[in-house]
């Protein structure tokens, strides 16, 4: 396993990773979701239910007699 001490440039790239993942949800439109950037898209979507609470009472199909 890589070592952030040892491998200083490690944590350098994984700190700019996640500021271009960040920019890249929030800043940047794309052409193939009308020129929204994801998160605008996404918050178009009414939110999912929690799927513990979808199947609370099992899966198994409920007995006929």
């Amino acid at each position: 396993m890589l070592n952030e001490t040892l491998f200083p440039s490690l944590a350098r790239a994984r700190a700019a990773t996640a500021l271009w993942r960040s920019d890249y949800k929030t800043a940047w439109p794309h052409s193939q979701i009308a020129w929204q950037t994801p998160d605008e898209f996404a918050s178009t979507f009414p939110p999912r239910r929690s799927l513990a609470l979808r199947y609370a009472n099992g899966s198994a199909q409920a007995t006929v007699a």
